[in-house]
């Protein structure tokens, strides 16, 4: 009830011409396409101000967001809240020298005693790690755990072992250092999502953000 009497009053301030326009948004995927968004956003509407979060957050300051952009390992139905931005295929990252990069494709059953270089617990990237591993039979060696994708892979291109590298939101920087091969067991996917609390009222600057992020996806493809 709280967050529908919220809601309206922002509504009214909003109809009025009262509100901040300011927009708050948790990014907790895709993050390397952070800048390329903001950019192009701002170009087009200078006036409204960008408060972004890309670390854990807490509970209030998580329902503080307007936005939300996010990822999953499965393609889920949400609630009509949520928007499907994205979906790619994500590849197995090797070394340029390494002896699965004669495959096209590969069955990733034969990576079972390869050492992997992982984000950590908790990150989306991460649970598809060990769910399509486990898919394919074997828990992944952790080599080195660290929460930078940039990080992991600049150390494939340095021969510390291999990751899963998203096709589309990773791609670009360092590719040309690594080898990229899709999977032929098992597949595998991500899904990217922007999606706002039920029963939140959006502002316009917000609703501006929101359909600019779609289109700005919807371009990637």
């Amino acid at each position: 009830m709280l967050r529908e009497e919220e809601a309206i009053y922002k509504e009214l301030q909003d109809l009025q011409g009262e509100t901040e326009s300011v927009v708050r948004i948790s990014m907790q995927a895709a993050t390397k396409l952070l800048s390329g968004m903001v950019i192009g956003f701002q170009e087009e509407y200078p006036d409204i101000h960008l408060e972004i979060y890309q670390s854990e957050l807490t509970k209030d300051m998580e329902e503080s967001c307007d936005l939300t952009i996010f990822s999953e390992d499965v393609e889920r139905v949400h609630g009509k809240n949520t928007t499907l931005l994205l979906a790619e295929e994500v590849y197995l990252g090797l070394p340029l020298n390494h002896p699965l990069t004669k495959f096209e494709s590969i069955d990733l059953r034969l990576a079972k005693d390869l050492e992997f270089i992982c984000l950590p617990k908790g990150k989306a990237i991460r649970t598809l790690t060990d769910n399509v591993c486990a898919e394919a039979g074997f828990e992944p060696k952790i080599r080195i755990e660290c929460d930078s994708p940039e990080t992991v892979r600049q150390l494939i291109a340095l021969g510390q072992g291999v990751s899963f590298v998203p096709a589309i939101t990773w791609k670009g920087t360092g590719s040309d250092k690594m080898v990229l091969r899709p999977l032929s067991y098992p597949t595998a996917r991500r899904y990217m999502y922007i999606s706002s609390y039920e029963n939140a009222y959006l502002s316009r600057a917000a609703r501006l953000f929101r359909n600019y992020i779609i289109k700005y996806f919807s371009s990637l493809e």
